[in-house]
C-alpha cells in the first residue's frame, strides 16, 4: 500500500494537514487527499481514543513516516518514535522540523534503532504505542516485555494492530465482490477472474503471497505475550479490508473518495453484522502486577 521510501517524490511530506494530489504514487494512498483522510485519518483517532486526551509521555515504536507521531504530539504528548528505517526516519524529521504547530505542540523527536534490541530505553513513558508494527517484529514476546519494563506507574500499553490471517473465506469473497464491481465499471488496475469463486480464490492465493511470504506475525503470535503480560481491554475490530482495494483502484481522483467510502462503510457494517471477520484490532492495557496495585 506504500511505495517505497525513495520513491516518494520531492518535496513530499507526510503530514495529514499538509495534504495535495500527488499524481505520481499511483499505488499509495497518499496519492490523494480523500484517501488519506479515509484511512490514515480515521487511524489516528482510532490511537488517540486509545492514548487518551491527558497529555502524556508516548514511546512509539515503529513510527513509520511519522503522521500519527505528529498528530499525537499536536495533541500535547511528548512523544519518541524509535525506528528501523533510516529513510522512513527521515521523512518523518523533515515533517516534524517544518510543521507550521512545531511552536504549540508537544516535544516530538525519532531514535534510529531496532527495538526492542538497540533501543537504549530512556523511560519511563505513561504509554507505549505499537501500531501496525507488531506483525513486522521478530520476536513480538521481546518486544512486548521491553515495553512492559519501559512504562512508569499506570502506564498504558496501546496496540492498534493487523492480523493478516484472519481474512477468511468471508474476507476474500467480499474483496472479489468488490474487485469484480470496479472492473465491470473499468475501475480496477488488473483483470479479474470470470467467477465470483474463481476471483476470490485468486485473492486468497495473493494474500498468500503477499503475507504469509512476508513471514508476518499471525494474531495469536502478537496477542498471547500481550494478554500474559498486560490486563487488556476487550480488542475493538476496525475496518482495514477497504486500505488494499483503494490503493489497488483505478478511479478518477474527484471520485476516489466517493467510492472508497463506500467501501469502508460496507465493510464496517458487515462487521457489526459479524459477517465478516476484522484484521485490525485495537486495545490497551497495564502490566499485570500494576494492575493489581
Amino acid at each position: 500500500m506504500a511505495p517505497a521510501v525513495s520513491e516518494y517524490p520531492k518535496g513530499f511530506v507526510p503530514d495529514l494537514r499538509r495534504l495535495r494530489q500527488w499524481r505520481g504514487l499511483r499505488d499509495s494512498l497518499w496519492r490523494n487527499p480523500d484517501l488519506v483522510r479515509l484511512t490514515y485519518g480515521d487511524l489516528v483517532q482510532v490511537v488517540h481514543a486509545c492514548v487518551g486526551s491527558q497529555p502524556c509521555r508516548i514511546l512509539y515504536v515503529g513510527p513509520g513516516l511519522g503522521h500519527i507521531a505528529l498528530e499525537l504530539a499536536r495533541q500535547g504528548h511528548n512523544v519518541t518514535g524509535v525506528d528501523i528505517d533510516q529513510d522512513s526516519v527521515a521523512l518523518a524529521t523533515r515533517a516534524a522540523e517544518t510543521d507550521p504547530l512545531r511552536d504549540e505542540r508537544g516535544n516530538l523527536s525519532y531514535e534510529l534503532a531496532e527495538f526492542p534490541g538497540a533501543f537504549q530505553g530512556g523511560g519511563p513513558y505513561d504509554r507505549v504505542l505499537f501500531s501496525r508494527v507488531l506483525h513486522h517484529i521478530e520476536n513480538p514476546a521481546a518486544a512486548v516485555a521491553k515495553a512492559a519494563e519501559l512504562l512508569g506507574p499506570r502506564g498504558l500499553v496501546v496496540c492498534v494492530e493487523f492480523a493478516h490471517d484472519r481474512l477468511g473465506p468471508g474476507g476474500a469473497r467480499w474483496m472479489a465482490q468488490w474487485r469484480m464491481r470496479l472492473s465491470g465499471s473499468g475501475r480496477w488496475s488488473e483483470r479479474v477472474a470470470g467467477s465470483l469463486r474463481e476471483e476470490t480464490s485468486r485473492v486468497v492465493r495473493e494474500w498468500r503471497a503477499d503475507h504469509e511470504g512476508e513471514g508476518l506475525n499471525p494474531l495469536r503470535t502478537m496477542l498471547d505475550p500481550l494478554e500474559t503480560t498486560f490486563v487488556l481491554r476487550r480488542p475493538v475490530w476496525h475496518p482495514y479490508l477497504f486500505w488494499d482495494l483503494a490503493a489497488e483502484m483505478r478511479v478518477s481522483s474527484d471520485r476516489e473518495g466517493e467510492v472508497t467510502r463506500r467501501m469502508r462503510d460496507d465493510e464496517a457494517t458487515l462487521l457489526r453484522q459479524r459477517h465478516l471477520r476484522g484484521l485490525l484490532f485495537s486495545t490497551a492495557g497495564r502490566v499485570r502486577d500494576a494492575a493489581r496495585d
